[in-house]
């Protein structure tokens, strides 16, 4: 067997250090697209514990178009669609819960703008790590579908005059909204498998303005409003072309 020599195997080298010098230098647009795929939770009072319901988790997604606005600022349109819901009867403490047997199911059609900030530069630079970690904030609409369901409650169990039915008579006039204002704040990892590709893992937390996301607020605990939070993982592809830094984007 003929072994290749040493002035080959540089050859060789050489050549594959050519090849990969032009694919990193592909030149990168200032402009990204995305998805993620994870579930939101729904925090309010009809919840097992503090953190939420996590025994009825639904697949949520989300999509965004991205601008870079310099090296590690950027600005982000986002779609969000997903569904909150709790079932109390399957909560075994506190035991009134199963009494009162309160459910509900939320879809919830998210639109809004954010802002993102890269600890990283997204230019390029000399040194650069594939890892990048971000935070961001924004303000948007949700769009609520809310279906809430009393019928099971045992009201053998609750005196009359409880907070609990007195409040429940309320809720049931009140007119359940249909749109909300909300501020998602979130932070984020994304690491880069190419020059166009990155893999990205996010939590993002929203604060909202009812009580009425679960469909109930007198009959449950007035003094606090619903929230509702996710985990997603995704893809980002960035596009071609020239950026209007007048150079190519951070390569990988």
């Amino acid at each position: 067997m003929k072994f290749i020599s040493w002035k080959h195997f540089a050859v060789v080298c050489i050549g594959l250090g050519g090849t990969l010098k032009v694919n990193a230098q592909l030149p990168l647009t200032d402009y990204e697209m995305g998805v993620n795929v994870g579930s939101l939770v729904y925090q309010g009072d009809l919840t097992p514990s503090y953190f939420g319901a996590y025994q009825c988790l639904k697949t949520s997604f989300s999509i965004f178009a991205s601008k870079a606005l310099n090296q590690n600022l950027t600005v982000r349109a986002n779609f969000a669609y997903g569904n909150i819901n709790s079932d109390e009867a399957l909560y075994a403490n506190p035991t009134y819960r199963r009494y009162r047997a309160f459910q509900f199911s939320t879809t919830i059609s998210e639109f809004s703008g954010l802002l993102v900030w890269n600890f990283h530069s997204t230019q390029p630079q000399e040194s650069y790590s594939k890892l990048t970690p971000y935070v961001f904030g924004g303000a948007g609409l949700s769009f609520l579908k809310i279906a809430r369901d009393a019928s099971r409650i045992n009201t053998a169990m609750f005196d009359p005059k409880s907070s609990t039915l007195t409040g429940l008579a309320l809720d049931t006039l009140h007119k359940l909204p249909t749109v909300t204002p909300v501020l998602p704040v979130g932070v984020g990892v994304r690491y880069a498998l190419f020059p166009q590709f990155a893999l990205a893992a996010e939590f993002n937390y929203r604060f909202i303005f009812t009580d009425y996301l679960d469909g109930f607020k007198y009959a449950a605990n007035p003094a606090n409003d619903d929230r509702y939070y996710g985990f997603s993982l995704g893809v980002t592809y960035t596009f071609n072309g020239k950026n209007k830094f007048g150079c190519p984007k951070k390569v990988y």
